[in-house]
């Protein structure tokens, strides 16, 4: 997944949900980014008829409104997809650890059901999973030095 397209508006188009690359790059979701990128459209659309204006430029407010609302997330949904999928060994760390530890459960728990922002889950995994995560590695290696 690369996230959203680029320009999600032109002249008398708009862009939402899917069709605009709308899904969250980590759980697969899209309906509450359909919802809202729609309802933002909807908007920019009832601006638009009552000035008789569909030109790119008019249509521009769907762009900034949808990344006021929630580009910031999505954008950071697609970065945690590229760190976490792209090295296997990190994920499986990752999910073995989440599956014997209740606070690692309990945060993403909150991540994913929106009670926690990005910021906050890369603050704790940095400061938490990080260094469980380094730990494990050096005695990975050490293991397996001893094995030779």
């Amino acid at each position: 997944m690369n996230g959203v397209i680029s320009q999600t508006q032109t002249e008398r188009v708009l862009l939402c949900g899917d069709a605009a690359g709308f899904v969250n790059g980590l759980t697969g979701e899209g309906i509450y980014y359909a919802m809202v990128s729609g309802d933002l459209a909807a908007q920019t659309l009832v601006q638009a008829f009552r000035q008789k204006d569909f030109r790119a430029s008019r249509l521009a407010r769907y762009q900034r409104a949808w990344q006021t609302e929630i580009g910031a997330e999505l954008t950071q949904s697609v970065q945690i997809q590229k760190r976490v999928f792209t090295n296997m060994r990190f994920a499986n760390v990752l999910v073995h650890m989440v599956n014997k530890q209740e606070d690692l459960k309990k945060v993403f728990t909150d991540y994913f059901m929106g009670k926690m922002t990005y910021r906050m889950l890369k603050h704790f995994l940095i400061f938490h999973f990080l260094p469980q995560y380094l730990k494990l590695r050096m005695m990975s290696m050490f293991y397996h030095e001893e094995e030779n």
